[in-house]
């Protein structure tokens, strides 16, 4: 895929997150107004909130795409950048996580270790006083 697709996609992505995150903002502030019936529009699905959390949502991204270019241009660079970047193979990962893993294990152990000394000197303590 060329970049314009993939920052074509993040933009998609950020506009469904939008309108998803405007939804609920919008249907709870709506819900404090207790005068104001939500009305559906399709169906029980799509009310005037979800229209209203629809076009907060398409303004969003069109203010980041077309108005503030420098938004685009950052992503474009971004996206660039990490078709640069070199994916580890899945058996490296695997390998690592497994490092990862073992390394957490005994560090656990140990600090399970020194706890259980400082609670035994800790109870020598104020078990004499």
């Amino acid at each position: 895929m060329e970049v314009s697709r993939y920052v074509n996609l993040f933009y998609a992505t950020c506009f469904i997150l939008a309108v998803l995150t405007f939804n609920k903002a919008v249907g709870e502030i709506w819900a404090r107004f207790e005068g104001l019936p939500d009305v559906s529009i399709v169906g029980n699905t799509i009310t005037l909130t979800t229209l209203l959390a629809f076009v907060l949502g398409a303004g969003l991204i069109f203010w980041a795409y077309k108005i503030r270019e420098d938004y685009r241009e950052h992503v474009t660079e971004v996206v660039i950048e990490l078709k640069k970047v070199t994916w580890p193979k899945f058996e490296e990962v695997k390998r690592s996580t497994l490092i990862v893993i073992a390394f957490t294990v005994v560090v656990s152990a140990y600090l399970f270790g020194v706890d259980q000394v400082w609670k035994y000197l800790t109870d020598l303590i104020l078990v004499q006083s």
